[in-house]
């Protein structure tokens, strides 16, 4: 399971809150590259936005550019195809 909505959200520079699910842990290291909330728990969603919120906008854009550079680096269609041809060629 791969989330395109997140992917794609972080290929845009776009600032990322999910719930703590297993599948959202391959892409979001919380408060690095994104934040996690526990999935179900409102009030913890609500805190998490509210952390996201109040940051100093230096702190903002570099959780946005980690979040670009991990897509960039592990998500690249480049990439992904040339992986893709090794295993089925090689």
């Amino acid at each position: 399971y791969q989330s395109g909505v997140l992917l794609s959200v972080m290929s845009h520079r776009g600032m990322v809150v999910a719930s703590n699910l297993e599948p959202n842990l391959e892409f979001i290291i919380d408060g690095t590259t994104g934040f996690l909330f526990d999935n179900g728990d409102s009030s913890d969603l609500s805190k998490t936005i509210l952390k996201v919120l109040s940051l100093e906008t230096a702190s903002y854009d570099s959780i946005r550019r980690n979040s670009f550079e991990f897509v960039s680096t592990n998500y690249d269609w480049k990439l992904i195809t040339k992986h893709l041809n090794n295993e089925l060629f090689n």
